[in-house]
């Protein structure tokens, strides 16, 4: 395999960030092999269209920040009887009616109730019942969390072994790694898979 002697410079960050990712020190040599790997995953044609999402999939209802998918459960009470909705296609439907959660939690007492207060949701595949505001707040912390600085990355083995299959590049750099004499300096090089002069 021919190797071009080229130096590419990355953000430390992205290196410290690959390196854990790979679990490859970020001055192995064997870490180049884990690049060119990456890099020709990502230039792999792609297929034209990912999959349709299934009709039971779509819809759902956008309360603000917080997604209600079909099959929600809403539950609010007053006086202590319970009363229920369900999140179907696009709309909170109580029977027949289409409501907004501020218009649910309302349909019985004096008709000023925080909806995010008063409105408890079961989403689908869960048996639990967790009150909208709190549902609010998991939603803003994770929100929150994504776009965190990361925590800088510091070595905890010296000699980490890959996370993941390594690929044929990566096999390449450990089982050959090139030596400054494999290297061809860069003004020798005419572009892929030619020997310059």
């Amino acid at each position: 395999m021919l190797h071009v002697n080229r130096t590419i410079y990355m953000p430390t960050d992205l290196l410290q960030a690959f390196s854990k990712h790979t679990g490859l020190s970020w001055s192995s040599i064997e870490i180049e092999g884990a690049v060119c790997d990456a890099m020709a995953e990502a230039m792999k044609p792609r297929s034209e269209q990912a999959p349709a999402p299934q009709a039971a999939m779509v819809g759902g209802y956008q309360w603000k920040q917080l997604f209600l998918p079909v099959g929600t459960m809403l539950r609010a009470s007053f006086g202590r009887d319970p009363y229920y909705a369900v999140v179907d296609g696009n709309e909170i439907k109580y029977g027949e009616f289409s409501l907004s959660p501020s218009a649910f939690a309302n349909l019985q007492g004096s008709g000023n109730r925080n909806a995010w207060k008063a409105v408890w949701l079961r989403f689908p595949g869960f048996r639990d019942w967790v009150r909208a505001d709190e549902c609010r707040a998991m939603r803003q912390a994770a929100t929150a969390r994504m776009f965190e600085p990361s925590e800088p990355f510091e070595p905890s083995d010296p000699d980490p072994q890959p996370a993941h299959n390594a690929g044929d590049y990566q096999r390449e750099y450990t089982e050959n790694k090139p030596s400054g004499s494999d290297a061809v300096p860069l003004s020798n090089f005419s572009g892929p898979g030619t020997h310059g002069a």
